[in-house]
């Protein structure tokens, strides 16, 4: 039988041969090609994207809670007052933790509503690559050859739950008020996209891209309802 000793000796000299025959590092310098670079920039702000979608999530689940507790304290008090049962039971927009928090703070639907929205005119170069349907909103995502990703949704009253909510990550983007379609509307820009967000009656509508204002809010204008 092989004493341990000179096992771990001859397993420290086989190593010592094979670190030998490895060029040295200062020789293994490369140059990666500027597409290749392009497509790890774009991989790392999307995870980047991602971690901060979870916390937004988290985010929106905590406040979803608060906002429950918030319009059973004060049912007496916008039952008498209509200003303030105006400004309460619609969409709000809130700052938590570096997303930007939308929810409905009104009653659920009696019944659902059954329209939904398309954008009937992408951006030039930007094709159809995902659809996410559901009852209370749908997200449809194109896509360039570049690899960018537009994001086009919609959020409607909910007939099941007390608020529907959404969150955008809007950590260092700046926050502006817009007009798109004669409605007040939220623009947030950011290094690489920016976020355009308005509301008509019951539903929020959203464009999510690396176009400019002025892009976003034309294309809000294609936007068709489909009964």
């Amino acid at each position: 039988m092989i004493p341990e000793e000179r096992l771990r000796e001859a397993a420290q000299e086989a190593g010592r041969i094979i670190a030998n025959r490895y060029p040295d590092p200062e020789a293994c310098q490369h140059t990666f090609s500027p597409e290749f670079e392009a497509k790890m920039e774009r991989l790392l702000r999307r995870a980047a994207r991602r971690e901060r979608l979870v916390l937004a999530q988290r985010v929106a689940r905590r406040v979803a809670c608060l906002l429950l507790v918030l319009l059973l304290g004060c049912g007496t008090w916008l039952g008498v007052d209509a200003q303030a049962r105006e400004r309460l039971l619609g969409w709000v927009s809130q700052q938590v933790e570096g997303s930007q928090l939308y929810f409905y703070g009104g009653a659920p639907r009696e019944t659902p509503d059954p329209t939904r929205y398309l954008l009937a005119q992408a951006p030039e170069g930007y094709t159809p690559r995902s659809v996410y349907l559901a009852d209370f909103g749908a997200s449809h995502r194109f896509r360039n050859q570049a690899g960018e990703i537009l994001t086009f949704g919609y959020l409607k009253r909910d007939s099941t739950t007390v608020s529907s909510n959404i969150s955008f990550s809007t950590e260092g983007m700046a926050r502006q008020r817009v007009t798109v379609l004669d409605e007040t509307a939220d623009f947030y820009q950011g290094e690489q996209d920016n976020i355009l967000v308005w509301t008509q009656e019951d539903t929020l509508f959203y464009l999510d891209g690396p176009l400019s204002q002025a892009a976003l809010i034309d294309l809000a204008e294609h936007i068709r309802a489909i009964p």
